[in-house]
């Protein structure tokens, strides 16, 4: 095994506000509509029972673990040297991996609830980590705790690829946010990217979008992905 770089914190700082440069359109707002969905939520009076670290990544464990074959290359040439940003991600777990793994460039994990007390409702970046991988291949990790809608309005046009796991009608109980969440992934969604995930309101609204003609997105069907709530879209306009 080829033994971890040491990495030095400023060049980790670095890159870490390189990749916030290369996401952040300091220029976009939160549209008042999308305030009005997130206070909503935030109102809700089982917001604590939400922050409850439910895992929907088991269906991604066939992929991960597959060492090599027509699956792992197509997650290969998709993320590798890309961004991978994951809404609602919780505690770090297998999506992280997943965009180690993969050769992601950066790994954004943006969760209201991510390891820290509740914080306000702004889109801090959070504190950068590295996780070597090795001397060659590496991630950079960020936490971001934030409402998800409120940090994909921040993002740029067609910079990432993104993943949403477990965020069905019990976590964001309003189509309203949820349909936000789809048109707003999509819009982030780099050209030949990938949104992907099971379990969530947001990749269904997707799948009514592409049924109906009204997203340039394909869905893709690997061998493993059947009958598990498993959804991949490739962007392709």
């Amino acid at each position: 095994m080829a033994e971890k770089a040491f990495i030095p914190p400023e060049e980790v700082q670095k890159e870490f506000e390189e990749t916030c440069n290369l996401i952040i359109d300091p220029s976009r707002v939160l549209p008042q509509k999308y305030q009005e969905l997130i206070q909503i939520q935030e109102n809700r009076e089982d917001i604590r029972i939400r922050s409850l670290d439910f895992s929907y990544t088991g269906q991604w464990t066939l992929p991960f673990n597959e060492p090599k074959g027509v699956d792992a290359d197509f997650f290969e040439n998709h993320l590798a040297g890309q961004t991978l940003i994951d809404f609602g991600g919780a505690f770090y777990g297998l999506m992280s991996d997943f965009a180690i793994k993969y050769g992601a460039k950066n790994y954004i994990n943006v969760d209201r609830f991510n390891i820290r007390s509740l914080p306000k409702l702004t889109d801090p970046l959070g504190d950068p980590i590295l996780k070597n991988t090795g001397t060659r291949k590496r991630t950079l990790m960020i936490e971001v705790a934030s409402d998800m809608l409120n940090y994909v309005t921040r993002v740029r046009d067609n910079v990432t690829n993104c993943v949403i796991n477990g965020i069905d009608f019990n976590i964001i109980d309003d189509d309203r946010y949820n349909e936000a969440m789809g048109e707003e992934m999509i819009r982030v969604t780099r050209k030949g990217g990938l949104i992907f995930g099971n379990s969530s309101e947001a990749l269904y609204f997707i799948q009514r979008l592409i049924e109906d003609g009204r997203a340039f997105l394909k869905e893709i069907k690997l061998k493993w992905a059947h009958d598990c709530g498993t959804s991949i879209f490739e962007k392709t306009e």
